[in-house]
Parts: structure tokens; C-alpha cells; sequence
């Protein structure tokens, strides 16, 4: 399958559950475009009514959105030279994975992880429609919960 077809099947496999969208910032002088489900708020607000107050904690879409950490980091990883090409690098807890991205374009060999399978999905399709990053560089896994 090509990468294009990968990002097709992505696109339709999320477009079924979510209302896709996509935040736009700078990294690193580069203009990227990542994509996430559109009203992170009401989807916040719909899992709230949905779930029973003990298990909403671990059942909230945080990976939904881009947050100003994974940016932070992004451009840390981005502009240090502490990340040799072929370093092994674990994500864990990745949502949309754009500091996966920024690792895989120092050319990190990178392991992308989260709980959340659909987070992986975004990830995915993050890493190979808007960073141009080789598939073959990341691995997507689900981080085993521990209680």
C-alpha cells in the first residue's frame, strides 16, 4: 500500500469518529499542519455526560489537541544537537505525535506509544501526511496500563 493510500484509509477511518481538523504552528521556522479532531471542547463535554465519574479520568481525549509542551519540546528536540541520526527514542503518552515527528525528522529511529488507539491513528497520519516522515521510521504501539 502506498503512503498515500495509508493516509487515505487514516483520514477515512477518523473521519467516521471524529470531525476532522487541524491546528497550523511554527516549528522551528517551518510551517506544520497537525491534524486533530476539530472541537476538542465538545468532545471534552460529550465524554463527560457519557462516562461514570471513576472512570472519566482516564477516558478523557487528552491527546485531542496539540498542547504548548509537546510544542516546547518539539522545538527543543528540533534545534539541539543532542539526537544523533539512528538514536532509539520512546513517546510515551504521543496523542497527535508531533515531538514523535520532530525526533523522526532528526532521523531518530522512534517508538510512538499511547493508550489511546485512536491517538496512535492521528499520530499515524500526523507523521506521514503533514511531516513527510518514512514510515518506516516509527513504530506505533499501546502502552500497557498499569494499575
Amino acid at each position: 500500500m502506498s503512503v498515500i493510500q495509508k493516509i487515505e484509509k487514516l483520514r477515512e477511518e477518523l473521519g467516521g469518529r471524529y470531525q476532522l481538523g487541524y491546528e497550523r504552528h511554527n516549528l522551528c521556522g517551518r510551517q506544520i499542519s497537525v491534524a486533530c479532531a476539530e472541537d476538542a471542547e465538545a468532545l471534552f463535554s460529550r465524554r463527560i455526560h457519557r462516562d461514570d465519574l471513576d472512570r472519566l479520568e482516564s477516558n478523557l481525549p487528552y491527546w485531542v489537541c496539540v498542547w504548548s509542551s509537546s510544542l516546547a519540546l518539539s522545538r527543543v528536540v528540533m534545534n539541539g544537537n543532542f539526537l544523533a541520526a539512528g538514536t532509539s527514542v520512546l513517546e510515551l503518552g504521543c496523542g497527535l505525535g508531533l515531538v514523535s515527528a520532530a525526533a523522526c525528522l532528526k532521523r531518530a529511529r522512534v517508538t510512538a506509544s499511547d493508550c489511546q488507539p485512536d491517538a496512535l491513528l492521528f499520530a499515524r497520519m500526523n507523521c506521514l501526511q503533514k511531516l513527510f516522515i518514512k514510515q518506516s521510521l516509527m513504530k506505533f504501539i499501546m502502552e500497557i496500563k498499569f494499575k
